[in-house]
């Protein structure tokens, strides 16, 4: 039955092509599907290997079998032979009756959830993780028992574990000919070897391996084996060549190479290289080849020779193919040796919940054989949920019968007023207002339906908001010196003056002094109306009229040589002290508290109140629990300021996170210890301010910062600008001569002082520089009033981590020293990119511009290789460290070895003793370019263009490079003044104006940002933050939670029970104080318990987000702004960056609000780059910026339309005064 072979096999084959067909179409989750669909199309590839063979056998027919059958059925009585072999069937299964036929369609055809491809579970260690890495340990420990070798850590085996030559493998020629080392090289060899078959096992390894040994037979043939050649040369002047890095001079006789001639030319008359040479002559090796080498003995060893290198080779080659792993291996490797055994096994729990089936239960999609009847519907009658038609009654009650056509969703009808009702919030008619141009409060043209009533309402509404927003963005808002914010009408009248007067007075002085004749000075009531005018913001100010008064009272005991000005500063201003965190918090304060107070039980939950709802903060527990029993204070032992300093000193120097100053100053302390002595000897009073002290939260108490530090030295906020450091700025006020002058000079003498101070000013490296006040642009037409004529520097603003690099070449072991925005320092933090700025800017090589110390500023961000450019700043977290911690990486892909650190300069503010700080910004940033050498992926300089608002057409450029850069979705963009120094508080050296940097963000422009609604489902309160909220009446909750369905479908569908993630949470800072008002007033009447019937299933998208206080049965729907989308620390999913509340849709449900699927959807819409539609894509952000288009959708037209992606309308939030 040879042609029933014949077609059997030829219908195998077939079927084997279709299996691969089939599992090639398929795309695998991960990289163990995919490497068991290959290993399942190798096995095929296999099979039909051995059928074709058989085939082919069949058909070569060598023993006539095949021709003789064809004979027969072609000659013979058919009938006669098909029972023959219906008689050869039965006896076959008569003989084996439980023999089991083979079903090709089961055995290659995979049916529908079914796992992908053979396990392959055992295959690999859990090292090797699914083939992604090496697992060498096993070689290392046996390269570690060989004799010889070098003592080396696993990386750093993993990096040479290739090498067979000095100086990284030290072991002897002779010595390797050992057993030990030929079956250590052999099992490597196989392991890689084996290695590759698992992980690529649809390569012909057969063909790669065998060109291995084809490379071997040429260079062993023409003697350039590494390490393996022979002697061509006596050990003479010059000596072999061959052996060794192949860069110096070998000697055979030491078997040992010399860089240098006259050192080997010396070691030849050495006793140690004589006896060798002597022990190789005797044994039969000398310098020359003798006769004995060609006998049997000689040709052995080289044939055992051989046998090694070739083994050698072998891994070497073996090791090129695997570079990518073994790089990858090395990575890991490096990471898991930095994560605590915590992060080791969830990361191990995660890599088994990925390996689990996927496919699910597949029962519920099972036929229903119930639905194959015909349902008898006469009256065609809408479908319920059962499939059954609704009853008669219920379709008369909601009118289903009557027709509600819409012209604008394309004449679709729409059946019964509820349907009708709904429509107007639904995708396709937004789809069709969005078509005939209406963008924004599609909420207005409900019950509209005919395309001309709508873009008749559509012209009058653009009419109206452009007409207020000629009228808004006539009114500029100006600030004079003070802060005091006014329209520029009266600051033009008032203020404006005042500053011409200064000017004038200091040329009256100028002019007295050389002897030339001087005007009249400005009346007594010119001068009044000036002092109405800039005192007349702060008369009013209780905080001012406190702050002042409490100076004047204590200014000589501040003044005095005894007082630790340092230690007031840090008490008033704790939160500038970033270098001291205490790793205290509310709970764990509390708890410190009370074993310092000696609480009993009754006074510890009295204590514990600031933990309920609705109640006060920990500091006002403290108080009230220390009023009932009030310490007694002896004259003499009153805490004092420097008593404070001093404690906090020592309790944040326990804690990791603290700078490394107070980190030196490290001592075995005991919290309890440190703080016992502090609370028994204050007032209940003093202990509450001292509570949030510790807390750095002087909340609901703000001291005004300008003023306070104006008022203990009319220097000090300036100084605090050009060093970002209270001690450093108080030994500047103490040094010469800035110590001469008074504290409080009259306004005129003290701007004369100020410009004498600053030129005595100089920065030290290692002392952080402050950094300018930004002023936000609310539009373009904004922008261009506040820069005036100036000639301006349009810098892209990058979405990093901003960092202050200072460089001091006198101290060779930390010449690199890094400070963070806040002003910490993250020197160790940052140590991935020191050898960065080593190399960008040429430290220790020719072509360095400094010779001693140098500052520079720039932006950390992660480059990638592969995809050629800056990647989103979620994936910073996996590069930078906080005090040697990664936080919030858990839920992060591991680092890829195509991603890496990267910086991008944008400014320079010291050069050895040259202060740039002083400089031009043209001027700094030629010098910029002058320093820092552009390494490519690794250090640049951030991008720039000039524009010269003085000429026509300046702000129609700004507009375009604007739009480009909304449309490469950009962070935004930074303009500096070309001829502006670093402060404004230097002097232009062009034309004396002067100017803050500007900040030019999408979301900052009303109608620009984007949008999404979102869903409110719970509360809580944080009694702490609940300090900021005064003029809340009957506040409830502090912080709000956003939720997100998960089940959207099923819950508009069939009404299933709505299952929410809790995605984020917003505060008062995300809001107005009047939506904080409504959410608490209205929240109350739908607030329940988390564990009541509120209806819902809620979970939470990360760890470190805290507890629902409440959930609301009744979710707000509101529309939120945000700065584009991020993925907060530890998730995998996206959300709104900088959300703010910009309305409360009282018109919707929370099924009308994002899902979470979409917001996902959105976000991806948000962050993509569109390739194709770039340019049409800043032509319509374009022409948004000329027409003031309120939209917030995203210019390229998508496949579907989202809902939850709504129009924006006008910020009620007040935008930011602005100054000239």
């Amino acid at each position: 039955m040879l042609l029933e072979d014949q077609r059997f096999i030829h219908e195998d084959l077939e079927r084997l092509e279709q299996a691969i067909a089939d599992r090639v179409a398929d795309e695998p989750r991960n990289i163990k599907d995919r490497l068991a669909r290959d290993h399942e199309i190798a096995q095929f590839l296999d099979r039909i290997d051995e059928q074709s063979k058989r085939l082919l056998d069949i058909y070569k027919d060598a023993d006539g079998a095949r021709e003789k059958e064809i004979q027969a059925i072609s000659t013979g009585d058919q009938f006669e032979e098909f029972y023959t072999q219906l008689n050869e069937i039965k006896d076959f299964h008569k003989r084996y009756p439980n023999e089991p036929v083979e079903n090709l369609e089961r055995a290659y055809k995979r049916h529908e959830g079914e796992p992908i491809g053979m396990d392959i579970d055992n295959l690999f260690t859990g090292e090797e993780g699914f083939g992604q890495f090496l697992d060498l340990t096993k070689a290392h420990e046996d390269y570690l028992n060989l004799p010889g070798v070098k003592r080396l850590t696993y990386v750093q085996y993993l990096e040479v574990f290739d090498a067979f030559t000095p100086p990284q493998m030290l072991i002897k020629r002779p010595n390797k000919l050992s057993d030990r080392y030929f079956q250590y090289v052999g099992e490597l060899a196989a392991y890689l070897e084996g290695f590759i078959k698992k992980t690529r096992p649809l390569q012909d390894s057969d063909k790669l391996f065998g060109s291995f040994d084809e490379e071997f037979e040429k260079q062993w043939a023409a003697n350039e084996v590494p390490g393996w050649s022979e002697e061509t040369a006596q050990n003479g002047a010059q000596g072999p060549q061959t052996e060794g890095s192949g860069e110096g001079i070998w000697c055979a006789a030491c078997e040992k190479e010399f860089k240098n001639e006259n050192v080997y030319k010396n070691h030849l008359t050495g006793k140690k290289h004589i006896r060798a040479a002597e022990a190789k002559k005797a044994s039969g090796d000398s310098g020359e080849k003798s006769a004995a080498a060609n006998g049997v003995s000689a040709v052995a060893s080289r044939l055992k020779e051989r046998a090694v290198a070739e083994r050698e080779h072998r891994v070497r080659s073996l090791a090129k193919v695997l570079d990518a792993e073994r790089q990858a291996t090395r990575t890991n490797v490096e990471r898991k040796q930095g994560m605590t055994e915590r992060e080791r096994q969830m990361e191990l729990e995660a890599l088994l919940a990925e390996s689990e089936n996927a496919g699910g239960d597949r029962a519920g999609d099972q036929s229903d054989d119930d639905g194959d009847d015909r349902i008898y519907n006469p009256l065609k009658l809408p479908l319920a949920w059962d499939g059954k038609p609704i009853p008669y009654w219920l379709y008369k009650l909601h009118g289903l019968g009557v027709e509600y056509p819409c012209e604008i969703c394309g004449n679709f009808v729409y059946m019964g007023r509820r349907a009708f009702d709904k429509h107007f919030s639904e995708g396709l008619h937004i789809w069709g207002l969005k078509c005939l141009g209406i963008t924004s409060n599609t909420n207005l043209f409900r019950e509209i339906t005919r395309i001309e009533d709508a873009l008749r309402l559509w012209e009058k509404l653009e009419h109206d908001r452009k007409k207020d927003k000629d009228s808004r963005d006539n009114v500029v808002q100006m600030e004079d010196a003070e802060g005091n914010v006014m329209p520029e009408r009266i600051y033009l009248e008032y203020v404006f003056p005042l500053l011409r007067c200064d000017e004038n007075c200091a040329n009256v002085y100028q002019s007295a002094k050389a002897g030339h004749p001087v005007a009249a000075a400005p009346s007594a009531h010119y001068n009044n109306k000036i002092l109405k005018a800039t005192t007349e913001a702060r008369a009013h100010d209780p905080d001012a009229q406190t702050v002042t008064r409490w100076f004047k009272q204590h200014g000589r005991r501040l003044r005095n040589k005894d007082t630790d000005q340092l230690a007031v500063l840090s008490c008033m201003f704790p939160e500038k002290r970033t270098d001291r965190v205490y790793w205290l918090q509310d709970t764990s304060l509390a708890r410190v508290i009370g074993r310092c107070l000696l609480l009993g039980s009754s006074r510890r939950e009295e204590l514990e109140r600031w933990r309920v709802s609705g109640g006060i903060d920990l500091a006002r527990c403290v108080e009230n629990v220390m009023r009932q029993a009030e310490n007694h204070i002896r004259e003499g032992q009153e805490v004092t300021v420097e008593e404070i300093d001093d404690a906090l000193n020592r309790v944040a120097s326990r804690c990791r996170f603290s700078g490394p100053r107070v980190r030196r100053q490290r001592a075995a302390v005991d919290v309890d210890e440190t703080l016992s002595p502090l609370y028994r000897r204050l007032s209940s009073r003093d202990a509450k301010w001292l509570t949030r002290m510790i807390l750095k939260n002087y909340s609901p108490v703000t001291l005004p910062r300008n003023l306070t530090l104006k008022s203990f030295h009319f220097l000090l906020p300036h100084f605090l600008l050009f060093q970002d450091d209270f001690e450093a700025t108080l030994n500047m006020l103490v040094s010469e001569p800035i110590s001469h002058f008074p504290p409080h000079p009259e306004p005129g003498l003290a701007r004369d002082l100020g410009m004498i101070a600053m030129q005595h000013l100089s920065p030290v490296v290692g002392i952080k520089i402050g950094r300018p006040d930004y002023y936000k642009a609310r539009s373009i037409k904004h922008c261009c009033q506040m820069i005036g004529r100036r000639r301006m520097s349009i810098e892209r603003k990058y979405d990093g981590e901003y960092c202050q690099i200072h460089v001091d070449l006198s101290k060779p072991s930390r010449s690199i020293q890094i400070f963070s925005k806040s002003g910490k320092d993250s020197t160790a933090d940052r140590s991935g990119v020191h050898h960065v700025v080593r190399d960008s800017l040429r430290i220790g090589r020719p072509g360095c511009k400094f010779s001693r110390r140098c500052i520079l500023e720039g932006e950390l961000l992660v480059w990638s290789d592969r995809h050629g450019k800056i990647m989103d700043f979620h994936k910073l977290r996996k590069f930078i460290a906080r005090s040697g911690t990664f936080i919030g990486t858990e839920n992060d892909s591991p680092p890829q070895p195509y991603e890496h650190s990267m910086i991008v300069f944008f400014d320079i503010l010291l050069l050895d003793d040259d202060v740039c700080l002083k400089k031009p910004h043209r001027e700094r940033r030629l010098l910029l370019k002058d320093v820092v050498h552009v390494i490519e992926g690794r250090a640049d300089i951030s991008e720039q263009r000039i524009i010269d608002f003085s000429r026509s057409g300046s702000q129609s450029h700004l507009e375009n490079i604007f739009a480009k850069g909304v449309a490469q979705r950009w962070e935004g963009f930074v303009l500096k003044g070309c001829e502006d120094p670093y402060f404004t508080i230097f002097p232009s050296q062009a034309n004396g104006s002067m100017g803050r940097w500007i900040k030019l963000k999408k979301d900052y422009i009303p109608g620009l940002g984007d949008t999404v609604d979102l869903a409110i489902i719970g509360g809580k309160y944080d009694s702490r933050d609940a300090g900021g909220l005064k003029q809340i009446q009957r506040l409830l909750w502090t912080h709000f939670f956003i939720g997100c369905l998960l089940n959207k479908e099923d819950v508009l569908q069939s009404r299933s029970k709505p299952k929410f993630r809790v995605v984020d949470v917003i505060n008062r800072h995300c809001m107005s104080p009047k939506n904080m008002q409504i959410l608490n007033q209205f929240g109350e009447y739908t607030a329940c318990g988390i564990d009541s019937g509120h209806g819902f299933d809620i979970e939470y998208g990360t760890g470190n987000i805290p507890g629902l206080g409440v959930v609301f049965r009744t979710p707000f729907v509101v529309e939120m702004l945000g700065s584009g989308f991020e993925k907060p620390s530890g998730s995998r999913y996206y959300t709104l960056r900088f959300p703010r509340i910009m309305k409360i849709h009282w018109d919707r449900s929370f099924e009308d609000a994002a899902s979470f699927s979409e917001l996902q959807l959105l976000a991806d819409d948000a962050r993509a780059v569109p390739s194709e539609e770039l340019a049409q894509e800043e032509t319509e952000w374009n022409k948004r910026l000329k027409l003031g288009n309120g939209s917030s959708e995203y210019i390229v037209d998508r496949s579907q339309s989202l809902t939850s992606s709504s129009g924006v309308t006008q910020s009620p939030v007040k935008a930011k005064p602005s100054s000239i």
